[in-house]
């Protein structure tokens, strides 16, 4: 009876088994990457649509005092068509491709007219978006592609304003991995076509007789032409990498009808190391050689530095740096050497102390001039946090320093950076820096991008005025000129000198309620015992502010007063935001600022007002709209203006049925003398099959 009893259930356990293991032997091939037999060619259409695209463009600049008027239209409509698909030659593993492209072919028409002369031109053009790539070898060690795509779209230069763009991109990289190596090549080419408004002097004369003139807003095109080769190795290691690289950078710019065009060789090594049984330091190094040749200016520049942090303990930590710069350009040459070292304790959890000395050498030599400015010093700072009762917080920050200087200024500033903001540099209007040296010789302002590879132009990207001993650099509106800036320019020499300088700076911030309401105040001062005729600025700056925080909405106000060896003014600024989600469907955003400024000495005062809206909502599941309006208003000597802006678009699918749809309205009025309207709009209806 057992020999009966024992057989059925070897038969049961050997089926249930082979049903297990057959069921996961067929989850596994099924799963499996079926192998994919050569083709020689493959082509997948995954999307194809038809439809058709239209958009326009008016702009008009008047005068009010008189009959004066330019205009410029432009329309384009035609149909459309796109598709997507992808595929592969002999295998995928070899080639595989994509390509998508949605544009039109169609009828355009520019008209310009201005003084009674009416110009037009018409001719066929296509608008739209194509891209491709071409992969080698996908994913295995040495690996290749090449991609090509163009582009018509627009860009906001700000948020008033708005411009068309025409974009060519193709290029090819290489690639490889072998061991801790890896290794690429790429080569990228860019064309890219924008307009925007530019400002044009136009004479008025009757009978001969100059009576003078008015500056015209005229839609002007600038192009870019870009070439890069870069070359780059790395190599990991257990405890960090090293990097080499090479880049050519080829480019051409024209606008307005200028000619830039320049070529950058640019040679650059970095390494990483953590060290120590706890990987507790950490040495950064780098160094790079640039050679620069432009139609403005050759140049060479070295760059060099070092860092290092260590962490003894858990609570000590220790940072050192060194850098170094040469900077040479025939006629101007400078090296810079700086250092500086620091420990951080954080004595108890809410307070932390620190402690640096620094120290830097520049020296400058031009058109036979020699100049100088070595300083060293140090510093203590500290950072206290401690929570009150059970809804409130304090903050408090204190830092004190002292460095002593020598200096011989030959005149010559070259290489100074800046970065533009909406509230502007301390006691500089909006979208305002001050240079850093006074007496500044407006002519020779020469205002750069970072990589100095483009010269901005005055009165269309930026303006210079002065307050008192000081030079302001305002960033326009519309300009597509970056935030961040490099600036060269000359003073009137100083003789030589030392002095010793104080800065100290002080905050505190009470955090009341759970963060519904701050309360802020903050003392930044710099005294020094300069002589006179160095020009070195003594400034106070006392600030004092409150904000509230309710869920989605924020608002805050702030009083600074700012006393200085060259010029004091008094501020107010205010700020009010509010973000609501009035239902799953909708947003809506509102943000306000607005600032007072009064120059005492200069008897000079500046307001600025900005308000901007943005709202979106699905009305259906097949319908949306988006709509965002904004205005600015600046009133002072000199600065009158006031931005609109309107701009409403529309979505609807239903099917494989898409239409967009949106419209730009710009509004400018400059010192009640200019008023220019700027009209875009697109409309896009395309069926997917």
């Amino acid at each position: 009876m057992k020999l009966g009893f024992c057989q059925p259930l070897r038969f049961c356990l050997a089926t249930l088994a082979l049903f297990a293991f057959g069921r996961s032997a067929w989850a596994q091939a099924r799963y499996l990457q079926r192998y994919t037999e050569p083709r020689w060619f493959t082509f997948h259409l995954s999307e194809i649509s038809a439809g058709v695209y239209a958009e326009g463009s008016f702009d008009e600049s008047s005068f009010p005092h008189s009959d004066i008027s330019v205009t410029h239209e432009h329309w384009f409509a035609g149909p459309s068509m796109g598709f997507r698909a992808n595929g592969s030659i002999y295998h995928p593993n070899l080639l595989a491709y994509n390509i998508s492209s949605d544009g039109a072919f169609g009828y355009s028409t520019d008209t310009f007219e201005s003084g009674g002369v009416r110009v037009s031109r018409t001719q066929w053009d296509y608008l739209g978006r194509f891209a491709s790539d071409l992969q080698f070898l996908p994913g295995k060690p040495y690996h290749g592609s090449l991609f090509a795509s163009y582009d018509h779209t627009y860009r906001d230069n700000d948020f008033f304003t708005r411009v068309t763009v025409d974009n060519l991109l193709y290029g090819a990289r290489a690639a490889g991995t072998a061991g801790n190596w890896s290794f690429n090549v790429d080569y990228v080419h860019r064309d890219e076509t924008s307009d925007s408004p530019y400002p044009f002097a136009q004479t008025l004369a009757v009978g001969g007789a100059i009576l003078g003139t008015n500056t015209v807003l005229l839609d002007q095109t600038m192009r870019t032409i870009e070439d890069t080769v870069t070359l780059a190795a790395r190599n990991e290691r257990d405890h960090g990498g090293t990097t080499a690289s090479y880049n050519l950078h080829h480019y051409e710019r024209t606008d307005f009808g200028r000619l830039s065009d320049g070529t950058d060789h640019m040679i650059s090594l970095g390494d990483g190391e953590r060290f120590g049984d706890r990987e507790q330091f950490r040495l950064n190094a780098n160094t790079s050689f640039t050679r620069r040749d432009t139609s403005f200016e050759n140049s060479d520049q070295l760059i060099a530095g070092a860092t290092l942090s260590a962490e003894h303990r858990d609570n000590l930590r220790s940072y050192y740096d060194v850098n170094f710069n040469r900077f040479d350009s025939g006629d101007f040459l400078s090296d810079a050497y700086v250092g500086s070292a620091s420990i951080t304790h954080q004595f108890y959890e809410s307070l932390i102390s620190s402690a640096a000395v620094r120290a830097s050498d520049v020296e400058t030599s031009t058109e036979g001039m020699e100049g100088y400015s070595r300083r060293y010093g140090g510093g203590i700072s500290e950072a206290y946090r401690k929570r009150i009762g059970l809804e409130h917080y304090v903050r408090i920050t204190e830092s004190l320093f002292l460095d002593h200087t020598d200096q011989q200024a030959t005149g010559m500033v070259r290489n100074e950076l800046h970065t533009f903001s909406i509230a502007g540099e301390a006691g500089a209007p909006p979208n305002s820096v001050f240079l850093n040296q006074p007496q500044v010789i407006e002519s020779t302002i020469v205002v750069s991008d970072v990589a100095n590879t483009y010269v901005f132009l005055r009165g269309f990207d930026y303006r210079v005025f002065q307050l008192g001993s000081r030079t302001v650099l305002e960033r326009l509106p519309g300009t597509a000129m970056p935030p961040s800036v490099r600036v060269d320019y000359q003073t009137q020499p100083t003789p030589a000198g030392s002095y010793q300088t104080l800065t100290e700076g002080f905050q505190i911030r009470f955090d009341l309620w759970k963060n519904l309401v701050g309360i802020f105040g903050r003392i930044n001062l710099s005294l020094n015992n300069a002589p006179r005729e160095l020009r070195v600025l003594d400034y106070q700056s006392y600030t004092l502010g409150a904000d509230v925080t309710w869920r989605r909405f924020r608002a805050g106000a702030e009083y600074e007063i700012y006393n200085s060896s060259e010029s004091d003014y008094r501020t107010v600024r205010l700020f009010q935001s509010l973000a609501l989600r009035t239902d799953e469907f909708s947003s809506l955003s509102f943000d306000f600022n607005e600032s007072w400024v009064d120059y005492v000495q200069l008897q000079r005062r500046e307001q600025d007002y900005r308000a901007i809206t943005r709202y979106h909502r699905a009305l259906t599941h097949h319908l949306g709209i988006d709509s965002e309006a904004g205005v600015a208003y600046r009133a002072g000597r000199g600065v009158d203006e006031v931005l609109a802006v309107f701009r409403p678009a529309l979505r609807y699918s239903v099917g494989q049925m898409f239409v967009d749809a949106g419209y730009n309205l710009e509004y400018n009025l400059f010192l009640n003398q200019e008023e220019r309207f700027r009209n875009l709009f697109f409309v896009r209806v395309r069926r997917v099959f």
